[in-house]
Formats: structure tokens, C-alpha cells, sequence
């Protein structure tokens, strides 16, 4: 073990195991390891020796390849399987990737796209019906300063040698002409292209029926309002009568709310025992976000309220004598001009 030694572990350089054939030789494989080689897997063919190393219980496992002193061997173990050349290529994470996305007006909303294997190729949005090109890699070329494009290296979902990026459309304040079709493309040869479409929608507040209500004196005022296209359910659900919030805990008694908070909120004002000062303008009010919608009621007495549709009718169509007397005039009409003509 002369002084060429300590040169042993600088050309140390691939995985490799070493066998001892004597006990004599294991002495100078310590040495080795104290010189610098790590971890090296010593196996044993003297069977004269297995006791020996059975008992020191040696594994070790070095990153080289050396010229080793006579008396020692040299094999290098098999390598992992590699991933074929396919795999590595670009190609799109597609279970990360959200194809069909809702956006609420004036809210922020992500277009993502999930690459793997990248390399030196290039990401870049366009919007399908223009063709425009949004952005290029981490460049953005449209003028409108709502959209930029960001990227994001991702570590947790990867494979051995596989890399795997996000690269993100970003649009702040989505208006209702952002709806559309969007393209991530990858400058592969031919390219490769994921189609996202984005719907843009106003959160709003609906109240069920017609835009007016007759119930009659002493009967129930039920109306029900529906939220839709909010961020999350409103905080609160407010109702109002000709502009004033409603007091459930008044000495009038008998109104009450029900409201279901969900992706599509639902709330019903109960009223009962109608009067007719509880007639007017009801509202439903979501939050700020939230087009609030009307509905106008009118509480009448029975009589006016059979007298009011029975009037309705009326004008609506014409008694039964008046299109007899209008058939009669018809048929006359066309009989005396068959007899002129005869």
C-alpha cells in the first residue's frame, strides 16, 4: 500500500463493487475507504473468508472505478432503467390542467398549462379567434395590461429524470369580452397545442317568478331569490320592502327568512297573514358584487282580486256573442257574392 494510494479515490468515477479473494487483501480495502473511497460493497469469494465477513458485515458503496491493487476485483452493478427517449420528450401534465374555467366579471382568474420535459423549447398562449399571440415563454406581447404570463417550477409530481413546469395566464379584472378560447402551445415540430375555454359570468341575485305578485289579504307571501356566480357563498342575504331592510323581530310578527348558503345560494322571505300595507317593492341584496332583483306585490281583497283577473280576461278576449256576431257578418258577406257571380 505505497504512496499511489491516496491517488486511488481522485480516479474513483463509477459504481462499482469490490471482491476480496483472502483475508490478507481485507486490510488494505479498509485502507482504501479511509483514503476516501465511499461507500464500497465488498463481497467475499474465498469461501475460507465468509465467516469473517458474515461477522464484520461490511457494505459499502463507492462512485468509482480505480485500478485496484492485485488481488482485487472489479464489477460494475447494474444500472436503474433509463426513460425511453419518448417519455422525456414535451408533453402536457394533463390531469393538472382545468380545460373548461368560469371566471367571474371584475374578479383575477389562472389559466394554467403543465409541461413536462421542456428542455429548450417554448411556451406561448394565444387566443383562438384572432390568433393572437398573448404571450412567449415569460414575455407578454399584447398591449392590454390585464394579461400576464408567470411560470412556476414544480417538484413534487416528478419521475426520475423528468422535469415538470407551469406556465400561467394570468388575467386580471376579467370582463365579459375575455370569454373565449385560449391555446397553450408547445414549439415542438409538429407543435403542440391544449385548448382551455373561459367563461366569464356576472354574479347575480334572481327572484323566482314574474316580475309582479297578486296574493290576496290574510294568504302567505312566499318569494324566493337564487344567487349565482359568486366567488363563494354571500356572507349575508338581505331582503328589503320599497328600499328598508326588513325587521324579522318587529311587533308585526309572522315574517321570516330561510336561506341556504352553497355554490348556488338559495333564500325564501315568508310573509304571512298579508296585509295590504305589506304590498310594494321587495328586494334581494348578495353583497356589492351581486345584481340585486325586484319583485312588486300587491296584496288586494278577495273581490278586487277575482274583479281584477276576471277584467283581464276580458281584455284579453272577445265574448262569445261578439264572434258570433262577427261569423254571421262573415258568411253573409261571402254568400251574397256567390249568388252575384251566378
Amino acid at each position: 500500500m505505497g504512496r499511489e494510494r491516496p491517488d486511488l479515490a481522485l480516479k474513483m468515477k463509477l459504481p462499482f463493487q469490490i471482491f476480496v479473494k483472502d483475508k490478507l487483501k481485507l486490510d488494505g480495502l479498509i485502507l482504501l475507504c479511509l483514503l476516501g473511497i465511499p461507500s464500497a460493497s465488498l463481497v467475499e469469494q474465498d469461501p475460507q473468508a465468509e465467516d469473517l465477513m458474515e461477522s464484520s458485515n461490511f457494505q459499502f458503496s463507492a462512485s468509482a472505478a480505480a485500478i485496484l491493487p492485485n488481488g482485487f476485483g472489479l464489477t460494475t452493478p447494474p444500472s436503474k432503467p433509463s426513460m425511453s427517449e419518448t417519455d422525456l420528450n414535451p408533453r402536457f401534465h394533463l390531469r393538472a390542467m382545468t380545460q373548461n374555467i368560469t371566471a367571474i366579471e371584475g374578479r383575477e382568474v389562472r389559466l394554467e398549462c403543465a409541461v413536462y420535459n421542456l428542455g429548450n423549447k417554448t411556451v406561448s398562449w394565444l387566443r383562438d379567434e384572432n390568433l393572437n399571440i398573448i404571450s412567449s415563454g415569460r414575455y407578454t406581447y399584447t398591449s392590454d395590461q390585464r394579461f400576464q404570463a408567470l411560470h412556476e417550477e414544480d417538484y413534487t409530481h416528478l419521475d426520475r429524470d423528468e422535469t415538470l413546469e407551469h406556465w400561467i395566464l394570468q388575467i386580471r379584472n376579467a370582463q365579459m369580452e375575455d370569454e373565449g378560447r385560449y391555446e397553450c402551445q408547445i414549439s415542438t415540430q409538429p407543435i403542440t397545442s391544449y385548448h382551455f375555454y373561459l367563461k366569464v359570468v356576472v354574479p347575480v341575485a334572481t327572484i323566482l317568478g314574474k316580475p309582479e305578485m297578486f296574493v290576496d289579504v290574510g294568504s302567505t307571501i312566499n318569494i324566493t331569490c337564487i344567487v349565482q356566480h359568486t366567488p363563494g357563498p354571500p356572507s349575508i342575504v338581505q331582503w328589503q320592502h320599497n328600499g328598508h331592510p326588513i325587521d324579522y323581530t318587529s311587533t308585526r310578527g309572522g315574517v321570516s327568512v330561510l336561506t341556504n348558503k352553497a355554490a348556488t345560494t338559495v333564500s325564501s322571505l315568508i310573509i304571512q297573514q298579508a296585509r295590504t300595507e305589506d304590498g310594494g317593492t321587495y328586494t334581494c341584496r348578495a353583497g356589492d358584487l351581486v345584481t340585486p332583483s325586484n319583485v312588486k306585490v300587491h296584496v288586494i281583497h278577495g273581490d278586487n282580486y277575482q274583479s281584477l283577473h276576471t277584467n283581464s280576461a276580458h281584455r284579453s278576449w272577445p265574448s262569445t256573442p261578439v264572434i258570433w256576431i262577427c261569423f254571421s257578418l262573415a258568411l253573409g258577406h261571402i254568400m251574397s257574392k256567390l249568388k252575384l257571380s251566378l
